[in-house]
C-alpha cells in the first residue's frame, strides 16, 4: 500500500509542475511581473534550500508520517497565498512558502523508497513513477490549461489540493513510525549558502546595470557551487569514479532539461504568443515523451555497462536535437508556430526519460563506498535540486532580461542553444561510472 500511495503523490507532483509552468506567464501578464521571472523561479528554490537540510535533520527525530502531515499544511497555505495574490510580490511569497515545505519533504519520499521498500519493489515503484508521468503528462497540462481558461489561473493553483491532501495522508499512514536515525545533523550553513547563491542569481534581470547583474550572477554561481561541494558526495565535482560520477550525471542531466523547462512556457507565451491552451499542449507533449521513455527504462533498467552507456548517448542526442529545434523555432529559423517548437520539446522529453531513471539507479544502488541508503537518496535529491535551481533561475532570469529589453528572437533563443550544447557532455560523464 505504501508503494501505491507513493505513486499517487508522484502523480500529483507531475500535476503541480504543469500548473506552475502554465500559470506563471499568465500570472506575470496579469500582475505585470515579467521582469521578475527569475525571482518567481528562484523563490521556491531559495526556500527549499533553507529547509532541505532541516528535513534530513527532522527525519531523524520525528516520524516521517508526522512530518509529511505538518509540511503538507504548509504547502496548502503557500498555494492559497499565491492564488489570492493581488500583487506579484504576494504571489512570490506564496511560492516561497510552498518551497519551504518542498525542501523539508524532499528526502522523505526518496528515503521511503530506498529504506522502506525492498529492491524488487523499488524497481517496480520507479517503473510505476513513469506510468504516473504518462498519465500526468496529459492530465496535468490539460487541467492547468482548461481551468486557467475557464476559471482563471488562480483556481488552477487550488482546485487540486483536496487530492493532494488525500494522497499524502495515504503515504503518512504507512511510513515507518520510528525515527530511523537520531544522530543526523542539521547542516544549516550549507542550506543558507545555497539559498543566498540562488537568491543572487535571481536578481540578474532586476539588478541596476549590466555590471551589477553580471556580478550577482558570478557571486551566485560561486556561492552555490561552494554549498553544493559541501553537500554532495566527496569527489562529485572532480568526477571521481563510482557514485560521485553518478551524482554528477544526474546533476548535468537536470541542468540541461530543467533549465530549458523553466523557460519553455515563458518563451511560448511572451515570444511566440501562445495562449494557455497551446502552452498546455506544449508541456503535455514534453511530459508525455519523458513518461513513455521512462516507462520503458523503468520496466527494463540498464543492467549492464554497455546498455547504460548506449542509453546515455541516445539521451544526449535526443536532448541536443530537440532543444536545438526549439531554439531554431524561437529564433525563427524554422516556422515559429506550435508544431516545430512542440516537436523539439517532445524529443527533449524522450531524451530525459531515456536516462533519468538509470541515473538515479546508479546513485541509490548499494555500493561498497560507505554511503548509507538514506545518504544516497539525499545525494540524488540534492544533486537534482541544486541543478534545477541554478539552471532554472539563470535561464528564467536571462530570458526575463532579454524579453523586457525587446531583444531579437535569435538572442532570446541563446539559453536553449546553450542547453543543447551542454547535453553533449552527458556521455563522457557517464563513462566515469563503474557498475
Amino acid at each position: 500500500m505504501l508503494a501505491l500511495a507513493l505513486l499517487g503523490v508522484e502523480a500529483l507532483a507531475g500535476v503541480q509542475s504543469a500548473i506552475v509552468a502554465v500559470t506563471t506567464p499568465l500570472m506575470a501578464a496579469e500582475l505585470h511581473g515579467q521582469r521578475l521571472y527569475g525571482v518567481v523561479t528562484a523563490a521556491p528554490q531559495v526556500a527549499m534550500f533553507l529547509t532541505m537540510p532541516l528535513g534530513t535533520y527532522l527525519l531523524g527525530r520525528f516520524p516521517a508520517g508526522r512530518l509529511l502531515g505538518w509540511f503538507t499544511a504548509v504547502t496548502v497555505a503557500g498555494a492559497v497565498t499565491s492564488a489570492v495574490a493581488a500583487h506579484v510580490a504576494v504571489f512570490i511569497g506564496g511560492r516561497f512558502v510552498t518551497g519551504l515545505a518542498a525542501g523539508a519533504l524532499a528526502t522523505v519520499s526518496m528515503g521511503a523508497l530506498v529504506t522502506a521498500l525492498p529492491r524488487a519493489w523499488r524497481q517496480l515503484v520507479l517503473a510505476g513513477f513513469s506510468a504516473m508521468w504518462l498519465v500526468t503528462s496529459i492530465v496535468g497540462p490539460v487541467y492547468a490549461a482548461w481551468v486557467s481558461e475557464a476559471l482563471g489561473w488562480r483556481w488552477a493553483l487550488v482546485l487540486y489540493l483536496p487530492l493532494l491532501l488525500l494522497a499524502r495522508w495515504g503515504v503518512a499512514r504507512r511510513l515507518p513510525a520510528e525515527p530511523p536515525d537520531a544522530r543526523r545533523r542539521w547542516d544549516v550553513h550549507s542550506g543558507l549558502l545555497l539559498a543566498v547563491g540562488v537568491g543572487l542569481l535571481s536578481t540578474m534581470a532586476t539588478a541596476p546595470g549590466g555590471v551589477v547583474a553580471a556580478g550577482c550572477a558570478v557571486a551566485g554561481l560561486l556561492v552555490t557551487g561552494l554549498a553544493a561541494v559541501r553537500l554532495l558526495p566527496a569527489g562529485t565535482a572532480r568526477l571521481r569514479r563510482g557514485r560521485p560520477s553518478a551524482v554528477a550525471l544526474l546533476f548535468l542531466l537536470s541542468t540541461v532539461y530543467f533549465g530549458a523547462q523553466s523557460i519553455t512556457a515563458i518563451v511560448g507565451h511572451d515570444v511566440l504568443r501562445f495562449d494557455a491552451g497551446r502552452i498546455g499542449v506544449l508541456l503535455g507533449v514534453g511530459s508525455l515523451g519523458w513518461a513513455v521513455a521512462g516507462l520503458v527504462t523503468g520496466r527494463f533498467p540498464a543492467r549492464s555497462r554497455r546498455v547504460f552507456l548506449t542509453r546515455t548517448w541516445l539521451s544526449a542526442a535526443l536532448l541536443c536535437a530537440g532543444l536545438s529545434l526549439t531554439a531554431a523555432a524561437t529564433a525563427g529559423l524554422v516556422p515559429s508556430g506550435l508544431g516545430w517548437y512542440a516537436a523539439g520539446w517532445a524529443a527533449a522529453g524522450v531524451g530525459m526519460g531515456t536516462a533519468y531513471l538509470d541515473a538515479i539507479n546508479q546513485i541509490v544502488e548499494p555500493r561498497e563506498d560507505g554511503v548509507t541508503p538514506v545518504g544516497a537518496a539525499g545525494a540524488a535529491v540534492i544533486g537534482e535540486a541544486v541543478a534545477t535551481a541554478v539552471a532554472g533561475t539563470v535561464s528564467a532570469g536571462a530570458v526575463a532580461a532579454l524579453v523586457t529589453q525587446g531583444a531579437a528572437q535569435t538572442v532570446v533563443a541563446v539559453p536553449l542553444w546553450a542547453a543543447a550544447a551542454v547535453a553533449l557532455l552527458l556521455p563522457p560523464v557517464a563513462a566515469r561510472i563503474r557498475n
